[in-house]
């Protein structure tokens, strides 16, 4: 009986250690498995970030090209504008003069 009792014990930590074992094993697994999850995941979202960043990048690489059109096309607007300006008065300023002729040689014609 001694023996039967000393076998049941030693058989039954046994058990246990196993128990123990098998348990320890499931949580450092779990463990694992949370951490692989979360790296995971902060892998994912850093991606996702550099994605979105390169992204932006390149909106603002367009928007910044896209400004520099407008402004070369105010630009030479302008210029264009004065231009017209300069031409008109350029214009206006041999009208004058051509008025101002054909009075002196009407005065003249009219002297002679």
């Amino acid at each position: 009986a001694l023996q039967t009792r000393c076998l049941e014990s030693m058989i039954h930590s046994a058990a246990r250690r196993n128990q123990m074992r098998q348990l320890h094993s499931a949580r450092t697994s779990t463990a694992k498995q949370f951490l692989k999850q979360q790296e995971n995941s902060r892998h994912e979202r850093a991606k996702s970030f550099d994605s979105k960043v390169h992204e932006d990048s390149v909106k603002l690489r367009y928007d910044a090209g896209a400004i520099s059109i407008v402004n070369e096309v105010q630009k030479r607007s302008r210029s264009a504008r004065e231009d017209q300006l300069r031409q008109l008065r350029e214009l206006q300023e041999a009208e004058r003069l051509a008025t101002e002729l054909s009075r002196l040689q009407s005065k003249d014609d009219h002297i002679n």
